[in-house]
């Protein structure tokens, strides 16, 4: 059922990216949303594959992090004292 799995990723990333910026565990929204829909669909829970999407999710919002701040990075990057400071 790859349209099933693709839903539950688009959902799951959803999650991820609303729960990422707030002072909870998005890690751990993702977890239990995720085992919620395994119980809800009935689909066996296969660990590697949940660990590669979660992985992914986290790449994702990794990426959209550094294309949103990319200025204030770059400028961060060249004040090589400033850096040692937030250090």
């Amino acid at each position: 059922m790859p349209g099933a799995e693709f839903l539950e990723a688009l959902l799951l990333g959803v999650v991820q990216g609303i729960a990422e910026f707030f002072p909870i565990s998005s890690s751990g929204h993702v977890v239990i949303f995720s085992e919620l829909m395994h119980q809800a669909t009935g689909r066996e829970v296969d660990p590697e594959s949940d660990l590669r999407l979660n992985v992914a999710l986290h790449l994702g919002t990794l990426g959209s992090i550094l294309v949103v701040y990319r200025v204030d990075l770059w400028q961060l990057l060249r004040a090589p004292r400033r850096c040692l400071a937030i250090v």
